[in-house]
């Protein structure tokens, strides 16, 4: 049975239910000794959405700060988060990204990209260049992940045809079957 936070009595009745702001409801307890209401969670429990939470970690995690991160969780979920509530949440999950975001500082823009356009399709590829370092292991992929724009024969793009417009040589080993049972 639960017991009174404000007395510690465990004289108490059922007095209604609360609904939050997160849509969840809360059952109310009347103390019969202090007359006082009180629902009977757990005062630590987080009332933020979860996935306010996660925005926040991965915007942080991405680079934002925080006075950027309260402004979107303002907008998107309509909450007000104080910047000191956003940095307790980092500091109590923290994420395993913020090491690449340490890694980020030396880096103006951690993503790197460039549009390639072949008959105005348009091709984006991009990388993220402190995620690079963990591919120290293989010179050659980095140099060639690095360079590949430089290096690339856009001639390519503009004077080829679109693969679905070629035609490959049919395999002679290959039959086509129709009403199998399998």
């Amino acid at each position: 049975m639960p017991t009174c936070k404000y007395c510690n009595s465990e004289n108490l009745v059922r007095a209604g239910k609360r609904t939050r702001k997160d849509g969840t409801a809360r059952q109310l307890f009347l103390c019969k000794d202090c007359l006082r209401r009180s629902s009977n969670s757990n005062p630590t429990e987080k009332r933020t959405p979860p996935g306010a939470v996660l925005l926040t970690l991965t915007h942080y995690c991405q680079g934002y700060s925080y006075a950027d991160i309260a402004y979107i969780l303002k907008r998107k979920f309509r909450i007000r988060r104080t910047r000191s509530a956003l940095c307790k949440w980092v500091r109590e999950f923290d994420p395993p990204f913020l090491a690449i975001r340490e890694r980020m500082a030396g880096h103006a823009r951690p993503v790197r990209s460039f549009l390639f356009t072949h008959r105005e399709l348009n091709y984006m590829y991009q990388f993220h260049r402190p995620k690079l370092r963990f591919a120290k292991r293989f010179p050659g992929l980095v140099d060639y992940l690095e360079n590949i724009a430089d290096r690339l024969d856009h001639g390519i793009f503009a004077n080829a045809s679109h693969c679905s417009n070629m035609r490959l040589l049919a395999n002679p080993g290959l039959t086509h079957h129709t009403n199998t049972l399998l």
